[in-house]
């Protein structure tokens, strides 16, 4: 019986895989800013979907390197469970590329960041939405807006 069980678990949380599959295009304000967090591992955490922060000490991002991190907690059925930490795994790193993934013992969430001149898409497989995802990496690459007051401490 429990092995059926894990066996109905394991179809239900493929199926939500599927449905988190995507693509998500928009236009970027700072392309200098968005290859600064790139390029910075210990910034990572502001905008790479699941990341806390890193459990070693960072190296620069080249292709097949292996980081490993401590992850942010999610809820609902597809969160990581008890799991506290992973991998980040770059798969592609270049001027107008970058694609990595997030590897959580079993589970496996792939992301792939394409940039153009002013615009940058991000496709996800298996991972968070990729609306809400490049929304937040292109929050954290916004250029300081001078002429506003500065925020309360």
């Amino acid at each position: 019986m429990i092995g059926l069980l894990q066996l109905v678990a394991g179809r239900a949380a493929r199926a939500g895989n599927r449905r988190r599959a995507g693509t998500k295009t928009a236009a970027v304000p700072d392309p200098q800013q968005l290859r600064r967090l790139l390029l910075d591992p210990h910034l990572w955490q502001l905008w790479m979907p699941g990341v806390l922060d890193l459990a070693e000490q960072p190296r620069p991002p080249r292709p097949g390197a292996r980081y490993r991190v401590r992850l942010r907690q999610r809820v609902g059925r597809l969160g990581f469970g008890g799991v506290a930490e992973g991998h980040v795994v770059i798969e592609c790193w270049g001027e107008t590329a970058f694609a990595w993934q997030l590897v959580v013992a079993e589970h496996v969430e792939r992301y792939a960041l394409a940039l153009d001149h002013a615009s940058a898409t991000l496709t996800v497989d298996g991972g968070e939405d990729p609306a809400v995802a490049l929304a937040q990496l292109l929050r954290e690459a916004a250029p300081l807006d001078a002429g506003a007051p500065p925020a309360a401490l």
